[in-house]
């Protein structure tokens, strides 16, 4: 082979390693992780940081449930470790509850846009409150403001009288306080879930 040629297949082995590494890179779940941006956060390389929006799905409250009917990027973070923000539930806590516990509802937060989108589409909302375990032995007290929670996320679909009622559960646990975000707003109970 000429010397002249050489450049040519050099050029072409390093666009091609372009090429491979950026469809590499579409074909991995994309959280729209805004986590990794703040401050408070110390990053963790084996947790993927999520909002509550990467975990919406189209599965309505009275279908039937089919693991296969989530979406890629849903079933993908299946059993990782996640980060997202959020807030706890005291609808159902008692007073000891509220002083120390290890389990609780996980009302996460959204964009305020995205809320009424979702509220005008009817757009699935069981993933709006989510049981949270805690790390063995740790115990949490209530608090209003938000937090930012680590834990494996399992998908493990909830029903009452036959309708899906939640769909995650975030096991082992940990959490922080953290500050409100401009643009967000708590997701609220909603009646049937």
């Amino acid at each position: 082979m000429s010397r002249h040629g050489q450049p040519a297949i050099a050029v072409f082995v390093a666009l091609l390693a372009v090429f491979s590494t950026i469809a590499f890179m579409e074909v991995m779940p994309r959280p729209s992780a805004s986590l990794a941006d703040s401050t408070d956060v110390k990053m963790n390389r084996d947790v993927v940081d999520i909002e509550l929006a990467d975990l919406a799905t189209s599965l309505g409250y009275s279908e039937p449930y089919l693991h296969e009917k989530l979406p890629q990027i849903v079933r993908s973070l299946e059993n990782k470790r996640i980060r997202i923000r959020g807030y706890m539930n005291a609808t159902s806590m008692t007073t000891a509850e509220k002083a120390a516990t290890a389990n609780f509802i996980f009302f996460g937060e959204e964009k305020t846009s995205n809320l009424q989108d979702a509220r005008m589409l009817s757009q699935s909302i069981v993933h709006y409150r989510t049981p949270v375990s805690l790390r063995g032995g740790q115990t949490a007290k209530f608090s209003e403001g938000p937090f930012i929670i680590e834990g494996t996320l399992r998908i493990e679909p909830q029903f009452r009288n036959g309708h899906l009622t939640r769909l995650y559960h975030i096991e082992d646990a940990t959490m922080k306080p953290t500050k409100p975000r401009d643009g967000y707003q708590k997701v609220y109970h909603i009646s049937w879930c």
